[in-house]
């Protein structure tokens, strides 16, 4: 475990939170374009298939390109991103409200997200300072 090539530990410390807001945000916007695309925004009118079709591809093209130009453990932390946001986008979707601090859904599956979110930070740090170097 060398940190003399990228320039220091606390270079690649940087690096890895960086990464993991970058990782955090990308995947949280792109399952939430393809969730939100399976509900209709008006009631009564069917929802696009086309716009689904978009976003799995993006989503697809998305982790390929983790892995591709990074490596496999970056597409993982890319995957449980988007996993960790699907309870909260889909309890946001069917009750119509936003989730907050003080209105949040119960349950097992709700007591995960924030875990599988903070796992990401050193799986990150890990695929871009440990496994890719």
């Amino acid at each position: 475990m060398s940190y003399s090539k990228g320039g220091g530990m606390f270079l690649c410390i940087l690096k890895a939170i960086g990464g993991w807001i970058l990782i955090e945000i990308l995947s949280t916007n792109l399952i939430g374009f393809l969730v939100r695309g399976f509900r209709a925004p008006v009631r009564g009118s069917a929802a696009n298939p086309f716009i689904n079709l978009i976003a799995a591809v993006t989503i697809c093209a998305y982790l390929f390109a983790l892995y591709h130009y990074w490596n496999i453990v970056l597409a993982l932390a890319g995957a449980i991103a988007m996993v960790s946001r699907l309870p909260g986008l889909v309890w946001e979707i069917r009750t119509g409200r936003k989730l907050t601090r003080h209105d949040k859904p119960n349950g097992f599956i709700h007591l995960i997200d924030v875990p599988l979110i903070l796992l990401n930070l050193p799986l990150t740090w890990y695929a871009l300072c440990i496994y890719g170097s």
